[in-house]
């Protein structure tokens, strides 16, 4: 068995790509190329073998389970199998080949962990050890070796699965590692998982984690299976699982302090607790665990302190939230990291990844730029391996100055990226997001061939991936989506040219995105077939495997360009919008029913529609946009809080009042009426402030629709007065105001201002 162990451990400490899969036949079952299915195949030829024989000195143990699925999940991560935290932006993967190789290696790992479970729970089996590691009369605690007991094997497998779980991300990820707990639970013989659900975690994880052997308590938990329950619990990331959290590791520090035989917390326990805070954004929180973990240490009560990886933490934080503020600490805290190397918190490349990602989201590109060149400056100086420059954070800088406003942001995008290619290292080298980040500058930029310099990158990355092996730049649909995006901006001839051919590309799967960038473009055109395209799209979409692209249905965005080209089209096709309404709150009724319905009736979606209305000839308009805003306001009643009126809401009412298709004095009496209504309703919502739109669109309502001199004009002076009051004047409202009212009126009502 010990030649089967070491046989094994080969596979596991062997690098990718150091050889070839030769078992072909087997490509339907197992990716080619995978040491895991090497190792799997071992495992499988030592349980025919121990099946099949009276010989029983070969047999399966715990370790080779180890083995295996060690071997699997590096086949997932790409890294050691050692349980750790992800960080955001760290992978800049592409959907290819390997994403299912990475699925499946965690997907056989996860099987492999049931079997186990099984495995070591038949009680008829004699041969659950762990290479020498005998169970004999329910001492798994003697051993021989240095691999340890089954127990505390059974608890790293568990905790590696659990972790990579969690880590990728992948559908269902917190319910398959809840399921791999549950597993874990009937082990330790409890039926109930109660602890991940009814709060009861601190009472009873603290029962079952005591460390003395023991002939009674056959399974028992170690701080390794500990810190995966406790990685599933942050990932939910509700307030009271993290609470959970925090007081199972207090409790967890004060026992320790009292009894040497209990689990101690290390730092991954620690830092779990702050990927969980950081998770949800609560900065603050991370702050004040970072205080507390120096104040345990610095009390005798802990045996260290805060690492790179816990500092790391907040940076990451401090980027998601992508303030002004959240910046500067970021700033503030690599500092302290940089004048604290002696305390185990020197930068890493993730560090600074953190950093330039949280200057990306502020518009500070040159800040970013120069923050990259001190960390190749400081390798070439120091060789300070730790913050060795990787793909990821060269293209976090294209991305700060593609975002930025920088006039000279593209040729900064160049420059990054010629560097990155003269590397010739495969892990430098551009990838497909890097050359999105460029395109997405081009298409930002002011220069007026952005189309043509768009498409020109478009062919570069086609042939740089041809040309070289060491750089996977080939076009996704994002890619495209971009370029399409960018073309909307000059004309529908070259966006219908385009997407025509993305339809056609075998290689490009059309997504909603595509669909919605085109239905942008339309709406833009001023096509006088644009809602009739638009219509025939949207309609097209509903129906089931639909042509030409089937899979692709319509989300809240479809509905809401749609109206928007509606809007901006002839009058007639005004109709069509309480129609298209209809269906949207129909399917959001329905939406649980449906996996493929993702349509929400939102603010927009009413705003628009009231503008289509605003927009159109149609008798009552006023009477039929303030309709839609009632709709609006009882599809929020009802529980949509995504349908909450806005200022721009009834600014589009009080254009429908502004604009009414009749001569005849009671529409007008009713615009005047329901513009009243609006202005004073506006204070009931919240993000509803009237602003200088809401005062001069009162003033043209006035001018247009009261028709007694004197009424109208002491009317536009209570409304200008109003606006005078809220501080709203502004040149749009003086314009109006000095086109409704006499010069004298003006002059004097506007002589202070």
């Amino acid at each position: 068995m010990s030649q089967v162990h070491n046989i094994m451990f080969q596979w596991v400490i062997l690098q990718p790509g150091h050889f070839e899969l030769v078992h072909e036949e087997n490509e339907e079952h197992y990716p080619r190329k995978s040491r895991g299915f090497i190792v799997e195949s071992l495992l499988d030829a030592v349980f025919q073998y121990h099946q099949s024989t009276e010989v029983k000195e070969v047999r399966p143990t715990v370790q080779m389970f180890k083995y295996t699925m060690e071997t699997w999940l590096q086949e997932s991560t790409g890294e050691s199998h050692t349980p750790r935290l992800s960080f955001p932006n760290r992978s800049h993967k592409t959907l290819n080949r390997e994403d299912k190789i990475s699925l499946e290696g965690l997907e056989r790992a996860e099987t492999l962990l049931g079997k186990l479970f099984d495995f070591v729970k038949d009680k008829n089996k004699n041969c659950i050890v762990g290479d020498n590691l005998l169970w004999e009369e329910g001492d798994q605690y003697s051993t021989k070796r240095d691999h340890g007991d089954v127990n505390y094997m059974v608890n790293s497998c568990f905790a590696s699965v659990t972790h990579a779980l969690l880590n990728q991300k992948v559908n269902s990820s917190i319910e398959r590692a809840e399921e791999v707990f549950r597993r874990l639970c009937l082990l330790h013989g409890t039926t109930s998982i109660s602890l991940l659900k009814n709060g009861n975690l601190v009472q009873e994880l603290m029962s079952k984690i005591n460390n003395s052997p023991s002939n009674n308590i056959r399974w028992k938990h170690c701080i390794t299976s500990i810190n995966a329950i406790l990685h599933i619990l942050v990932s939910k990331g509700d307030t009271d699982s993290l609470s959970i959290t925090r007081n199972f590791v207090s409790r967890l520090v004060d026992s320790s302090l009292v009894d040497d035989g209990t689990i101690k917390p290390n730092k991954f326990t620690f830092n779990i607790l702050l990927h969980g805070y950081a998770k949800v954004g609560d900065t603050k929180a991370v702050e004040s665990l970072l205080q507390w973990i120096e104040s345990l240490y610095q009390e005798g009560k802990l045996p260290f302190q805060s690492d790179t990886i816990s500092f790391n933490i907040l940076l990451n934080a401090y980027a998601k939230r992508g303030d002004i503020d959240s910046c500067m600490k970021a700033k503030r805290l690599l500092r302290i990291m940089r004048d604290n190397r002696e305390k185990n918190c020197e930068p890493d490349i993730v560090s600074y990844t953190a950093v330039i990602n949280a200057l990306s989201r502020n518009g500070m590109a040159k800040e970013s730029h120069r923050l990259l060149f001190e960390i190749i400056n400081k390798l070439e100086k120091e060789g300070d391996e730790a913050a060795q420059p990787d793909r990821v954070i060269f293209s976090a800088v294209v991305d700060a100055w593609a975002k930025s406003k920088e006039q000279m942001a593209v040729e900064r995008c160049w420059e990054i990226i010629h560097l990155m290619e003269r590397t010739q290292k495969r892990d430098l080298a551009p990838s497909t997001v890097t050359f999105n980040s460029l395109i997405y500058a081009i298409g930002k930029s002011q220069d007026s061939n952005v189309c043509d310099k768009a498409l020109e990158v478009l062919a570069y990355m086609k042939i740089l991936s041809r040309q070289h092996d060491h750089i996977n730049a080939d076009p996704n649909i994002t890619t495209y989506n971009t370029i399409l995006s960018i073309l909307g901006k000059i004309g529908i001839k070259e966006v219908r040219k385009f997407f025509d051919q993305m339809q056609k590309d075998d290689e490009i799967e059309i997504n909603i995105i595509s669909v919605n960038t085109f239905l942008d473009a339309l709406a833009r055109s001023k096509s006088s077939k644009a809602a009739e395209e638009a219509l025939s799209i949207l309609e097209g979409m509903k129906k089931k495997n639909h042509a030409p692209f089937p899979h692709v249905y319509p989300n809240t965005r479809t509905y809401n360009t749609v109206l928007n080209v509606i809007s901006k089209s002839e009058p007639l096709w005004c109709e069509k919008v309480e129609q298209i309404l209809d269906k949207m709150e129909a399917l959001y009724s329905e939406r649980r029913k449906s996996v493929n319905v993702n349509v929400i009736p939102n603010t927009i979606t009413y705003t628009t529609a009231i503008n289509a209305i605003a927009r159109s000839d149609v008798k009552n308009k006023a009477e039929r946009a303030l309709a839609l805003l009632r709709r609006m306001e009882k599809a929020q009643i009802q529980g949509n809080i995504d349908a909450t009126p806005n200022t721009k809401t009834f600014n589009a009412l009080l254009n429908a009042c502004c604009f009414v298709n009749s001569n005849g004095r009671d529409e007008r009496k009713q615009a005047i009426s329901i513009s009243k209504m609006a202005l004073s309703e506006m204070n009931k919502w919240p993000n509803c402030m009237p602003d200088h739109v809401t005062f001069a669109t009162m003033i043209k309502v006035s001018a247009r629709n009261i028709v007694d001199v004197e009424d109208r004009l002491h009317y536009i002076e209570e409304i200008f007065k109003q606006c005078r009051s809220r501080k709203r004047v502004s040149n749009f409202v003086l314009k109006e105001l000095r086109k409704s009212i006499p010069r004298q009126l003006y002059e004097k009502l506007t002589a202070r201002i």
